[in-house]
């Protein structure tokens, strides 16, 4: 949701101050959220760490060469980074991220749900997304990519939450299920 919320907030500074201003904001969110985070004394994830590194970057160096296509491409770089990270996986790791995700919340998981091919198209349209990202990037204006940029994000947000919220939900956690059966 925070993503959701730092380009639409990309979105609005761009449409009304420009490019620059919004490459800036972002930079400033980025490095504010991990300094929040660091103030409350939460754990900074990887993924937060890293995404805010790759932010700063390209947004340094778009507006150091006076080239925003750096931060436009940073999408793209993002996205088929993530999707060879779920490729990847559950080769090393022998599962998916869904389950060790369900693991670690002490949840069952959905007999009816193959977390192999969903983690798989998962995946496929993260890479689908950034193809669909380059596209707009060599056809069409900066403006037309700023729109595109928000509303990408933002199918995005929806398709994530529906899919981990639906490989999420179960009525009851393990050791209920465990005690409920004992005593039939």
């Amino acid at each position: 949701m925070y993503d959701l919320a730092q380009t639409v907030l990309f979105y609005l500074i761009f449409k009304y101050k420009g490019i620059h201003a919004a490459l800036i904001s972002v930079m400033i969110m980025s490095i504010g959220s991990i300094g929040y985070s660091f103030i409350r004394k939460k754990e900074i994830s990887k993924i937060q760490l890293f995404s805010t590194i790759i932010i700063t970057f390209s947004v340094v160096f778009s507006i150091l060469f006076k080239n925003p296509a750096i931060f436009q491409y940073k999408t793209s770089v993002m996205y088929v980074l993530f999707s060879g990270f779920l490729f990847l996986w559950p080769i090393i790791k022998k599962e998916t991220l869904l389950e060790l995700l369900i693991k670690q919340r002490n949840l069952n998981a959905q007999p009816n749900i193959s977390y192999k091919k969903l983690n798989n198209i998962i995946a496929a349209i993260f890479l689908g997304a950034s193809a669909i990202n380059l596209y707009v990037i060599q056809t069409r204006t900066l403006e037309d990519w700023v729109t595109f940029k928000m509303k990408l994000a933002f199918w995005m947000t929806l398709m994530i939450l529906g899919i981990v919220g639906y490989s999420f939900y179960t009525p009851k956690k393990k050791d209920k299920d465990q005690n409920v059966s004992t005593l039939s």
